[in-house]
C-alpha cells in the first residue's frame, strides 16, 4: 500500500486523480485543468464548487485506508545527542534536560561568565514557566514536507526554545551563531498510520478537525496542479506541521545528516 510522502505530488497526485475520476467523472479533471487559479486557496475553492466538500473528503479518507504517511523532524544536535537518539529514539522536549547542551555551547560566548548563574532561571521560565509559550506538552513536532522543513529555522539553529533562552541570557541574538557552530543538522523521518497523521495535523489532536485539515492539505496542491502541471511541492517553503503524542522508537527512525 502507498506510503504517502507529501512532497512527492507526482506520485500520490496520479493516484488521487484516478480516485476522483472514478468517483466523480473525468469531467471534473477537465474543468480543473481549464481554470487558471492564481493560488492554491483559489484552486481548492474551485474544486469544492465542483464537488461538495463533505462528499469529497469522505471519499478521500475512505480511499486512503491502509496508507502510511511520512513525517520529518529537523533539528541540530551535538554528537552525544544524536547518539542518544539512536539508542532511545526521538523524545518530547523537556527544557530542563537541555541544560548540559546549552552550557556546553554557550560557554564559548564572551559574556558567558556574567550570565552562567542565570541558566537555571532561564530554563525554568521557558519550561514550566511557559515564558515564550508552551514547550513541554509530551509531543514530538514534525513536518509533512521535507522541503518546507529545509526552508525553516530548525536546521539553522535547532529547537526554537534554545533561541529564546539565548536571548533571555544575552539580551540579543548573539547566541544563535554558537547554536549553529557547535551542532550539526539532522533530518529524522518516520512513518505513521493514516489516523495518526490525521490526528497530528490538528494541533489540538482533534480527529474530526484533523481529518478536514489533512484532506485540504492534499486536495489544495492537487487541484492547483491540474491547472499548472509544472507545479511541485518540493519547491515550496510551506511547512505543514504535525504533532505526535509521545516519542518515536529508534527502530522507526531514519536519520539523515543534512548537508548544509
Amino acid at each position: 500500500m502507498l506510503t504517502l510522502v507529501y512532497d512527492e505530488i507526482d506520485i500520490w497526485g496520479l493516484w488521487l486523480t484516478q480516485i476522483i475520476s472514478d468517483r466523480f467523472g473525468v469531467v471534473v479533471i477537465k474543468e480543473l485543468s481549464e481554470t487558471k487559479p492564481d493560488d492554491l486557496e483559489c484552486a481548492l475553492a474551485g474544486l469544492y464548487r465542483l464537488i461538495g466538500k463533505d462528499e469529497l473528503q469522505k471519499t478521500l479518507y475512505a480511499s486512503l485506508q491502509g496508507c502510511d504517511v511520512r513525517l520529518f523532524h529537523g533539528t541540530r544536535m551535538l554528537d552525544c545527542e544524536i547518539q542518544a537518539v539512536r539508542r532511545k529514539g526521538l523524545m518530547p522536549l523537556k527544557v530542563a534536560e537541555r541544560r548540559a547542551r546549552l552550557c556546553a555551547i554557550l560557554q564559548h560566548h564572551p559574556s558567558w561568565s556574567s550570565v552562567c548563574n542565570k541558566v537555571d532561571e532561564a530554563l525554568r521560565l521557558h519550561g514550566s514557566g511557559q515564558h515564550a509559550g508552551v514547550r513541554e506538552d509530551g509531543s514530538v513536532y514534525a513536518s509533512f514536507s521535507r522541503a518546507g522543513l529545509v526552508s525553516a529555522h530548525y536546521l539553522q539553529y535547532g529547537a526554537e526554545v534554545d533561541g529564546h533562552i539565548c536571548y533571555h541570557l544575552f539580551g540579543d541574538r548573539s547566541g544563535e551563531a554558537l547554536l549553529r557552530k557547535y551542532t550539526k543538522p539532522y533530518i529524522l523521518s518516520f512513518d505513521v498510520t493514516l489516523n495518526d497523521a490525521i490526528r497530528s495535523s490538528c494541533m489540538l489532536n482533534n480527529f474530526e478537525n484533523g481529518q478536514r485539515e489533512f484532506c485540504d492539505m492534499l486536495l489544495e496542491p492537487w487541484a492547483f496542479k491540474q491547472a499548472h502541471p509544472e507545479f511541485q511541492l518540493s519547491t515550496q517553503a510551506d511547512c505543514p506541521q504535525a504533532k505526535i503524542k509521545g516519542g518515536i522508537l529508534p527502530q522507526e527512525l531514519k536519520i539523515e545528516k543534512f548537508i548544509e
